[in-house]
């Protein structure tokens, strides 16, 4: 959700969030547990507005060219299509 309101994310590695994010690119991640570097990457991007601005436009073109409805409804189609399922 952050991402599609151009936000850079910080975040850990659990879940599905790698799938996403590109640390470095979109935001940065950190281990679970770890409030030193929590802290650190917090700081790091509300001290670089222009970092923020960065990470947030690659956060947003990320958003629509992978995982928008635009994107998305056409090759879940295709997946139906392939293994013979009628449009209803």
């Amino acid at each position: 959700e952050a991402m599609s309101f151009g936000l850079p994310i910080v975040s850990t590695t659990i879940g599905g969030i790698p799938e996403a994010v590109e640390s470095g690119v979109e935001g940065f991640f950190v281990a679970p547990g770890d409030t030193e570097v929590l802290a650190n990457r917090l700081s790091q991007l509300l001290g670089d507005q222009q970092l923020i601005r960065q990470m947030g436009k690659a956060s947003r073109r990320k958003i629509e060219s992978t995982f928008s409805s635009v994107v998305l409804v056409p090759k879940i189609e295709s997946l139906w299509r392939e293994i013979g399922a009628k449009p209803s």
